[in-house]
This record gives C-alpha cells, structure tokens and sequence, in this order.
C-alpha cells in the first residue's frame, strides 16, 4: 500500500442544466485530494502543501487532517489542460512518496 493515496475531481458551481445546455464553458475547479497513511506522510503532505501554496499562486491549497487538497480553476473543458494537470500530481505523489 503506498503512504500516500491521490484522488481527483472536478467541481463546478454551475448546475447539470448548465452543462447540458451551455456546455463545459462554465468555470469549473481541477481538485487533488492527497491522504497520507500515516502521520509521516500527512506532515511531510503539509510541508510540500506549504512550498506550493508559495510557489504557485493560481492554486488554492487546503491542509485537512488527513493531507492536503489542491485546487486549480480552469475556464473551459480543456481535455489537454487537466491531463497535464493529473500527470504533475501523480509526479508529486512520486516525489512525495520518495521522500518517505
């Protein structure tokens, strides 16, 4: 089992009826959900959490007591924006793991 567990969503504000009848052009929100399995992990999360709310300034992150939640808004259904966005947290979530 790896130390650290990594889930994706997308979140909107806009309803199902947006989508179906203006399409994916609403803002939506790429979300990471990252859980350590131990207490090494989730503050070794909280750390690498800390460096990237520094670093990048389009991301919201949310420490919760079980890891940290990336959030990134996009504009548009962007499929090669949120594949390039699911490569670099799996990468994270390597370099983390790494680190444990």
């Amino acid at each position: 089992m790896d130390e650290i567990n990594l889930n994706f969503a997308i979140e909107s504000s806009s309803g199902l009826w947006n989508k179906i009848f203006e399409g994916f052009d609403q803002d939506s929100v790429l979300t990471s959900r990252f859980e350590g399995n131990s207490q090494k992990s989730i503050n070794l999360l909280y750390r690498f959490g800390s460096l990237l709310s520094k670093k990048h300034s389009d991301c919201t992150i949310e420490p919760r007591n079980y890891g940290i939640i990336i959030k990134r808004n996009i504009n548009e259904d962007n499929e090669d924006e949120i594949n390039d966005w699911i490569s670099l947290m799996e990468n994270l979530k390597k370099e983390i793991i790494s680190m444990t």
